[in-house]
């Protein structure tokens, strides 16, 4: 995310830029999640190019590491993992499948039902705000319910924001994630 995004930012632009790649910088596991995400981003705007590792592979570091942490036990608070976890359900909302996004989902439930909720989550806010803004885009493009943090305020759906501008193409119908491959 290298764009102001204002239901994140709470006006104060640039929040994701300066709290938000620091983070991502200092752990794997997150790091891995985040580029998948940029990566997948980046190709269906302009398409598999020799500059863009495959994503799969992407996929698979990023899925590795998660597994990692989830079986270290100093791993599974952490803002990290959880937000990795976010990540990944994002990113197969956007570019696999719903079926897979709730299973990361229900992960993140899991992992925040550890140690006290949404509330515990760290960056000011900043993480809070990140799983209801996927839960909420996410619900707006799958026009499915809210099921995960459904007594949270809701942070209004800003696909634009969410996946870029390609999103009306892709999503105009709502319908479910169109095919992706990463091959």
């Amino acid at each position: 995310m290298a764009v102001n995004v204002p239901e994140l930012d709470l006006g104060l632009p640039g929040l994701l830029r300066e709290s938000w790649f620091r983070f991502v910088l200092a752990d794997p596991t997150t790091f891995h999640a985040t580029i998948l995400l940029a990566a997948s981003s980046y190709v269906s705007v302009n398409g598999r190019t020799s500059d863009v590792p495959d994503l799969a592979h992407l996929k698979q570091r990023a899925v590795q590491a998660v597994r990692s942490d989830l079986q270290n036990y100093e791993r599974l608070d952490t803002d990290h993992l959880v937000s990795a976890v976010v990540k990944l359900a994002c990113h197969e909302a956007i570019y696999g499948t719903y079926s897979l996004y709730e299973i990361h989902m229900k992960a993140v439930a899991m992992l925040l039902s550890r140690r006290g909720g949404l509330n515990s989550l760290g960056l000011n806010g900043l993480l809070k705000r990140m799983c209801l803004w996927v839960e909420s885009n996410v619900a707006f493009l799958h026009n499915s319910p809210r099921q995960f943090f459904v007594g949270e305020a809701l942070i209004p759906p800003n696909p634009l924001h969410f996946i870029g501008p390609e999103w009306r193409r892709t999503w105009s119908d709502r319908s479910l994630s169109p095919d992706y491959q990463s091959d």
